[in-house]
C-alpha cells in the first residue's frame, strides 16, 4: 500500500510556516527551503526573515547570538492547527541584508555536531550500535538504534583496534566513523530532530510513495498525474553491465587479493567496450569483507541507471528513506526507486512545493551479486 493516496480529490490547502530560534518563534519568517538527504549526508536549510518584523529579533539580536544557533523549521497544512518539524540543525551562515530589512541563514541538521567533531578514540570493545549510543549521549541526544552484535575489534582482528582510524591519519571525525559502523553492519544512519537513527536499511518493499500517470486523464482526454512535473532519465554507460573489482592488501595476514562483483567476471574481458568496469583499492580488508564490498559498490553504482525528478505540491509523508513507486507511462521506468533527496520550500509567492530525486537500475539490468 502506498503512504499517500495518488487519486486523493484536489482540495483546499493552507499551508504556514513557523521557525523557532533556540525554542523561541522568531516572526517575519518570510521564506525557508530544506533538503532531507539520504545515503549518509546532513540535512541541509535556509530560511530568510524580516528583521524589521520582531523588535525581539533585529539586528542586535542576531548579532549576539553564540552557536550552537538552532532553528527547528515547521510546516503545516491546516492553517496552523497541527506542526510537523521538517528538519532541526545549526546555522552555519547568517547574512544582513540591511537595505532591503531582511537576514538569511543556512546551515545543516544535527549531524553537523558529528561531522565537526574529530575522534581518536578506539572502541574495540563496544558493538556499532553502543558506540552510537555513546556518541549520541556526549552530544546530548537520543539514539534510536537496532541492536548489534559484533564487537568492532573483530572487523580488523583482535590485535588491530583501527575502527577509528582512516588510511593516512591518527584522526577521524565522529560522522565518518558512524558511516564506517553503518557499512559495516549494513545499516543505515541518520539524524532526524535530536535523535540518531542507526537501523538497516530500506528493504526494496517498504511501502512506497506512489506518483500515478494517466496518459488518459482522470477526467477527459488530457493526460494526468498526481504531481506538476516529472523527469525520467537513463544513463546509458550505467546500462552496461557492470563489473566491480575491489583489490586489498592485509597487513595482519600479509596477503593480498582481488575480488570481483560478479565473481564470474573475472574469467571475462571487459576490454569490448561491453562492460563497465570500476576499480576501487582498499586496504585492511579480509577476503570476505572484500568480495561483500564490491557487491555493494556495484548495487550502489548500477542504482544510477535510472533517475527521476518528481515536482509537486508538499506533503508532510514522503521523507529520504522511503522508497518511490511511478506507474503508467508504460515503460521500464515504472518500477520502484530509491529516493535520494526530498525537498520542501515556502514563501508567499511560491506556495509550497517539493522535489523528490530518486535512482535505481532497470528492471532489465542484472546486478546478481554472485
Amino acid at each position: 500500500m502506498p503512504i499517500n493516496d495518488p487519486h486523493a480529490p484536489p482540495g483546499a490547502r493552507k499551508p504556514r510556516m513557523k521557525i523557532l530560534c533556540n525554542g523561541q518563534p522568531v516572526g517575519g519568517a518570510l521564506s525557508f527551503e530544506v533538503t532531507n538527504n539520504s545515503f549518509y549526508q546532513a540535512d541541509t536549510f535556509s530560511a530568510t526573515f524580516s528583521i524589521n518584523a520582531d523588535p525581539n529579533f533585529g539586528p542586535q539580536w542576531w548579532g549576539s547570538q553564540k552557536p550552537p544557533l538552532l532553528l527547528d523549521i515547521q510546516a503545516s497544512l491546516d492553517g496552523g492547527n497541527t506542526w510537523q518539524s521538517l528538519l532541526v540543525g545549526q546555522v552555519d551562515h547568517m547574512a544582513l541584508h540591511m537595505d532591503a530589512g531582511m537576514i538569511s541563514v543556512d546551515g545543516r541538521d544535527l549531524t553537523s555536531y558529528f561531522i565537526d567533531t574529530k575522534t581518536q578514540e578506539t572502541y574495540a570493545n563496544k558493538t556499532s550500535s553502543q558506540i552510537v549510543e555513546i556518541l549520541a549521549e556526549k552530544h546530548g541526544l537520543t539514539a534510536d538504534v537496532t541492536p548489534t552484535t559484533t564487537v568492532v575489534g573483530r572487523y580488523y582482528g583482535d590485535d588491530h583496534e583501527r575502527m577509528t582510524l582512516n588510511e593516512f591519519s591518527r584522526t577521524t571525525t565522529e560522522w565518518n566513523l558512524m558511516c564506517s559502523l553503518a557499512q559495516h553492519e549494513q545499516f543505515d544512519i541518520w539524524v532526524e530532530g535530536t535523535t540518531v537513527h542507526f537501523h538497516p536499511t530500506t528493504p526494496p518493499d517498504s511501502n512506497p510513495w506512489e506518483l500515478v500517470w494517466m496518459p488518459d486523464g482522470w477526467v477527459g482526454n488530457q493526460p494526468w498525474m498526481n504531481g506538476v512535473k516529472l523527469t525520467m532519465e537513463r544513463s546509458m554507460v550505467m546500462a552496461k553491465d557492470v563489473v566491480v573489482v575491489v583489490r586489498s592488501w592485509n597487513s595482519l595476514q600479509e596477503q593480498g587479493f582481488t575480488k570481483w562483483s560478479p565473481s564470474s567476471a573475472r574469467i571475462n574481458s571487459v576490454a569490448s567496450g561491453k562492460d563497465q568496469q570500476f576499480s576501487f583499492v582498499i586496504p585492511n580488508l579480509t577476503a570476505a569483507a572484500a568480495q561483500e564490498t564490491a557487491n555493494k559498490l556495484r548495487e550502489q553504482i548500477t542504482q544510477q541507471e535510472r533517475l527521476v525528478t518528481i515536482e509537486a505540491p508538499a506533503d508532510l509523508i514522503v521523507g529520504a528513506r522511503n522508497m518511490l513507486q511511478i506507474t503508467g507511462t508504460g515503460s521500464s521506468w515504472d518500477q520502484t526507486y530509491y529516493v535520494d533527496w526530498v525537498r520542501r520550500s515556502m514563501s508567499f509567492e511560491g506556495g509550497f512545493p517539493m522535489t523528490i530525486h530518486a535512482k535505481n537500475h532497470s528492471p532489465q539490468t542484472s546486478v546478481v551479486t554472485s
